[in-house]
């Protein structure tokens, strides 16, 4: 349960992420904002964008403490955040939660929980002994109109483009032990025909498209996720498993 005194710094992290700067790509972004406090006095705040590009609310709170955003100490302090803290980031960035759960943060209080069944935030969070609280219903309520747009865009399933007809630069045989040849599975990576508006895809003999990537790079990371499902989880013995001389990402 929140003290009154509380109510203020949940007011402030709201406001803080109205002022959020969005990426320029197209895409909905959250509102964020995130207020860090100890002994009942603000030590830092953040809201998305404020200190570079795609930097998210806490990232941007603990940048003013310390430069050195992996060398803060939260000890003590309980960390008023907007939304639910990340808990993957890409190209190699440190996730908001593992970065709360290194600085030692005694609690987090979080105004709402993020929709994308790929974030676990809160569970990381919990796993490490920091309390998680919630901000005051009416604010709760008014974080949620504000991120509806983008909200709105979480959970929805992945709508699959369609397959490519083009020649495989990449592609497997997998078969049971014991079946009939016939039986085999059969995958193939195609690249797009039109490489600057197209997906690169895994496909079966069928031509279902089983994954998809704007790169190759991407599509390569799908292939070796569903060639290890095959392999091990599968427990399927893979036949073949090629690809050209510059496509080792698929060896």
């Amino acid at each position: 349960m929140l003290v009154p005194q509380e109510r203020q710094f949940c007011e402030l992290a709201v406001e803080l992420a109205k002022k959020s700067i969005h990426e320029n790509d197209g895409e909905p972004h959250p509102y964020v904002g995130a207020v860090l406090v100890k002994d009942g006095k603000i030590k830092s705040t953040g809201f998305r964008g404020e200190t570079g590009e795609g930097r998210h609310a806490e990232f941007c709170a603990l940048k003013k403490l310390n430069e050195d955003v992996d060398h803060v100490d939260l000890s003590g302090c309980t960390v008023y955040t907007t939304l639910e803290p990340c808990s993957e980031r890409k190209s190699g960035k440190t996730a908001c939660a593992t970065r709360l759960i290194n600085a030692k943060a005694a609690r987090v209080v979080s105004g709402m929980p993020d929709k994308d069944k790929d974030v676990y935030g809160f569970s990381l969070l919990v796993e490490a002994g920091i309390h998680i609280g919630l901000f005051p219903n009416d604010l709760m309520q008014e974080l949620s109109a504000l991120n509806k747009e983008w909200s709105d865009t979480r959970r929805k399933a992945k709508v699959l483009p369609p397959p490519n007809d083009t020649s495989p630069i990449a592609n497997a045989s997998y078969y049971k032990p014991g079946t009939s040849m016939e039986d085999n599975l059969h995958l193939y990576v195609r690249p797009p025909e039109d490489a600057a508006d197209g997906f690169f895809t895994v496909e079966d003999a069928k031509k279902n498209v089983l994954a998809y990537g704007r790169t190759i790079e991407e599509i390569a990371v799908e292939w070796r996720k569903i060639d290890a499902d095959k392999v091990i989880a599968g427990k399927l013995v893979r036949q073949t498993h090629g690809g050209s001389n510059r496509l080792l990402l698929f060896s």
